[in-house]
């Protein structure tokens, strides 16, 4: 049953990857792979056959992931957000079995979602219902709040998932900033901006590729959050670990990825870049 569902779902995978996609799906696929195979080292005494298992089932995981963002390319094509809260729930899915695959646990026995400044949990086997404060999406959307700049914007929140603020603050010409997304947070800027297509005409940039780019962003954020069984939970902070969440990871790999090939190559905002249109 576990191999037929592998099939499956690598199957519908190779039915939509054209090559540059490969590569992206690659990075997840094995990406989830790699995070679930070095969690289970220390999570239950390492051994060839549990790091393979656990590896196997963290690549399934990472498939469910970068389906999430074939969602969104999808919603690209009629420039709308309707496939957001199904890419939500897809990144989910492939988080809590790499989660799941890490703690040598059954593919479905837990259940995680980013949800605004919360993060859920529900033991599917136990039915238990937890859930912890994500404090960078936190403070991130605080000082939006208490910053004139910012507007929230409540319908857009509620689309997404995301706590979304509109910001209002004039930019120079060049260099701009069109947005950013911290944690399960983003801004998009209201200014309008302009470029030039090859005839030489401006055209006024398209905000929702700029919501879009940083929705990927987002769940990148949520891709890595397993990885705090290994990083911050493993510290034993006094109430972090228990009601808080501290999810630096991401960043880290984002910043690491940036200082080494720079913005231009950064693979996470070239999958962005790739994905939301």
């Amino acid at each position: 049953m576990k191999k037929l569902f592998v099939v499956i779902v690598f199957t519908q995978l190779s039915i939509y990857l054209k090559c540059e996609e490969l590569k992206y799906a690659s990075i997840d696929i094995l990406g989830g792979g790699i995070v679930a195979g070095i969690q289970s080292c220390f999570s239950q005494k390492p051994t060839i056959k549990s790091i393979s298992k656990a590896f196997y089932k963290g690549c399934i995981g990472g498939a469910i992931q970068h389906s999430s963002k074939l969602l969104i390319k999808q919603s690209a094509l009629n420039n709308n957000f309707d496939l957001v809260w199904p890419a939500r729930i897809c990144n989910s899915l492939g988080t809590s079995i790499i989660y799941n695959a890490s703690q040598n646990k059954g593919l479905f026995d837990e259940f995680y979602m980013q949800f605004y400044f919360m993060y859920l949990k529900y033991d599917v086997k136990n039915n238990k219902f937890n859930t912890k404060v994500d404090i960078i999406t936190s403070v991130n959307s605080l000082y939006m709040c208490i910053n004139n700049n910012y507007k929230f914007n409540f319908i857009k929140s509620l689309k997404l998932n995301v706590l979304y603020f509109d910001n209002y603050e004039e930019q120079e010409i060049k260099p701009y900033v069109l947005g950013r997304a911290i944690g399960n947070s983003m801004y998009v800027v209201k200014q309008k901006f302009y470029r030039l297509d090859n005839e030489g005409n401006y055209y006024e940039i398209d905000k929702n590729l700029t919501v879009r780019h940083e929705f990927i962003h987002i769940l990148q954020y949520e891709q890595y959050i397993p990885l705090n069984s290994i990083s911050i939970d493993k510290l034993h902070i006094k109430y972090v670990s228990d009601y808080c969440l501290l999810n630096i990871n991401f960043g880290l790999l984002y910043f690491i990825n940036d200082k080494i090939f720079g913005y231009d190559n950064n693979i996470f905002e070239k999958q962005a870049n790739y994905y939301k249109k």
